[in-house]
């Protein structure tokens, strides 16, 4: 209770300082208050979550039907931008509801702005054909402007699942034709028909109206309003367009400012800023903005963010790249070591011929040398292996954890950098229990696949042989050679080896990987 208070109070004094604040004029000034924003950025989202625990609380007071609707909504409304899954489910009960009393009206509204927002869960699908339901000639008068702002919104989401092609051009010309006609739905003149229009001034090419409708809307809201950070990210993204960096850095800026003021987490601005000073050379920022966005992201349930920020995350691979460049220096030592330590064991062996009564001397000489050769080898391979391998492991531990939903794990780890050896020990060990799990009888069933007298030994249960690891790479569809070659740090010729002579032993040569492939399936 008190932390609540504590949070309110805080609340009250940030809100008045974010809203009483001018943004500084440039780009050094205005990154310098994204990065003190952030810092508060709990205390802001604690104010978001205040002020939806306000509505909740009305809901659960509220006895008549009619206000219990309009709580619904504006609960829908609060949690947009902050949990898509929770903003999703008040409009779909605030519907219900408004069906139960025979609402028409609401639950036309309600089932549009649920439509908006279904594909940022993935559901493209069920976005379109619910949005399709309405034909907007036939939609109530007050629910027009939902209606073509709802289309808008949504089609533009659906386009962030598809590249460039026929699909993608399509709902972008959907999105497009109902973004012209929404200004004609909104009082004229006002903040949100500046926006509107800026947004059809844009589709239509009219650049300079829309920059200037979008300066308006800014100059005439608040930080925290939604509709400011809309059009700072409109304006950045014109800018970006035209080739004027710093423009569109200082925009995006304004617009991650914006929203991490109004403690919202379904964003976009912030990953592309990070990628607009990842272009800049400014590393730094950009690991951590794209960490923060990536973090928002799976916070706010947003599927779709978080494939678009998972698509810039190659770049904190290279970030990590610079910052390794100190360890490579210790590895290119390392190999001048092993180079040395070979061409000690050379003039040993020359020695070696030179004397039997110098045998014993030269033998433990030998041994001495053999173990600073392995130890060096030892070390150079562990090495060489983090190097080369940390950018994809790296991949697949982010899947993970993104997956499971791991996001501060997975923070943790990369701010730690103990990631890197950590996957690189652990990777055989974790894949062959895995394995070995999901597919407990598989060392027996590849055997059964081969002549009696060319099965090879079972071995350690808990643990696969090169050959079985090579054929296990395969069962789960990783049926190139040169990626298996890299997984497990073999030559690509050794690989081929290996599969060919395994095919050998195959009953059935020519079916033997189609077999192989059917080891484990439900039938």
């Amino acid at each position: 209770m008190y932390r609540k208070f504590f949070y309110a109070v805080l609340y009250v004094i940030s809100g008045q300082m974010a809203a009483s604040e001018a943004l500084p004029l440039t780009v050094s000034g205005i990154l310098e208050r994204l990065d003190t924003e952030i810092d508060n950025r709990e205390v802001y989202l604690q104010r978001r979550v205040a002020g939806i625990d306000s509505l909740k609380a009305l809901l659960a007071e509220s006895g008549d039907r009619e206000k219990a609707i309009m709580c619904y909504r504006e609960l829908g409304d609060a949690y947009c931008g902050f949990n898509v899954d929770s903003a999703v489910a008040y409009y779909s009960r605030g519907a219900v509801a408004a069906r139960h009393e025979g609402d028409s009206v609401s639950v036309q509204l309600l089932d549009l702005l649920k439509a908006a927002i279904l594909p940022l869960q993935g559901a493209v699908k069920e976005a379109v054909d619910l949005y399709g339901s309405y034909d907007g000639d036939a939609v109530y008068a007050g629910n027009k402007a939902a209606y073509y702002e709802a289309g808008s919104r949504m089609y533009f989401h659906v386009c962030s699942f598809y590249g460039k092609n026929e699909y993608r051009d399509e709902y972008m010309g959907r999105g497009a034709e109902l973004t012209c006609r929404l200004p004609e739905y909104v009082q004229q003149g006002d903040v949100g028909w500046k926006l509107y229009q800026a947004q059809s001034d844009y589709v239509k090419g009219r650049y300079p109206m829309a920059v200037a409708n979008l300066r308006d809307v800014m100059d005439e809201t608040a930080l925290d309003d939604n509709m400011y950070a809309r059009a700072a990210s409109m304006l950045a993204a014109y800018y970006m367009s035209a080739g004027k960096r710093d423009e569109a850095i200082y925009y995006y800026a304004a617009s991650a400012v914006a929203d991490v003021v109004a403690g919202t987490l379904e964003e976009i601005s912030l990953q592309r800023l990070g990628v607009a000073l990842y272009d800049s050379g400014d590393v730094s920022r950009a690991y951590r903005y794209l960490t923060l966005s990536l973090d928002n992201a799976v916070r706010s349930g947003s599927r779709i963010r978080a494939v678009e920020v998972s698509g810039s995350l190659p770049i904190i691979a290279q970030t990590f790249r610079e910052q390794d460049q100190e360890r490579i220096g210790w590895l290119t030592m390392l190999v001048a070591c092993l180079v040395v330590a070979l061409a000690v064991i050379a003039g040993i062996t020359v020695s070696l011929r030179r004397g039997i009564g110098k045998r014993d001397r030269l033998r433990q000489r030998l041994v001495e040398s053999n173990y600073v050769k392995e130890s060096y080898i030892s070390r150079f391979l562990d090495l060489s292996s983090i190097y080369i391998e940390k950018l994809e492991e790296f991949h697949k531990l982010a899947g993970r954890k993104i997956a499971a939903g791991q996001i501060e794990d997975l923070y943790g780890i990369i701010k730690s950098g103990k990631m890197l050896d950590d996957q690189s020990r652990q990777f055989y060990e974790v894949f062959d229990n895995a394995f070995i799990h999901i597919y407990p009888t598989f060392v027996d069933d590849v055997n059964a696949l081969f002549h009696a007298d060319k099965r090879m030994p079972s071995g350690d249960k808990t643990r696969l042989s090169t050959e079985f690891r090579i054929l296990a790479f395969i069962r789960l569809g990783l049926d190139d050679s040169s990626q298996i070659a890299r997984f497990l740090g073999l030559s690509l010729n050794t690989v081929y080896t290996y599969r060919n002579k395994m095919k050998s032993r195959a009953v059935n040569r020519g079916t033997f990987e189609r077999d192989l492939m059917k080891i484990g399936c439900i039938s």
